[in-house]
């Protein structure tokens, strides 16, 4: 069985500890939430250079603290992470490029974003559009 982990940030050099300290979003978080959902245990060295555990299960409150704490806390040296049954054997995408966020609104209300599992837009942030960002 081949798994995946959902909520892959774009970026190719973000790190699994970059991606818990700043509970990043990825291609398919319209549909799986957010990086830290992947998350159950993590261990950490906190600024007493003592070693951590932290659990979702056993202690969410401290857990959920951690979670998008950019590394103030610890630095991260071990995480159990949860992983989906990669569904189909290959990835089949298509990108769309965008003149500016008018554009990216319009196709957002045109399709229905939910029946796609991963996503990416390219637009360009240097727009001459006058209305920016406006519905």
């Amino acid at each position: 069985m081949k798994c995946i982990l959902n909520n892959i940030p774009s970026y190719t050099e973000i790190t699994i500890g970059g991606a818990i300290s700043n509970n990043v979003h990825g291609k398919d978080s319209h549909i799986n939430g957010f990086f830290c959902d992947n998350v159950s245990k993590i261990t950490y060295i906190d600024s007493d250079l003592s070693v951590r555990v932290l659990s979702r299960k056993d202690n969410s409150i401290k857990f959920g603290q951690f979670i998008g704490s950019i590394g103030l806390l610890g630095i991260i040296i071990e995480v159990e992470l949860n992983t989906a049954k990669f569904k189909f054997p290959y990835l089949i995408f298509q990108t769309y490029y965008l003149n500016n966020l008018d554009e990216f609104f319009q196709f957002y209300k045109n399709n229905d974003m939910s029946k796609i599992p991963y996503y990416t837009f390219k637009i360009n942030q240097f727009s001459t559009n006058k209305n920016f960002g406006s519905m």
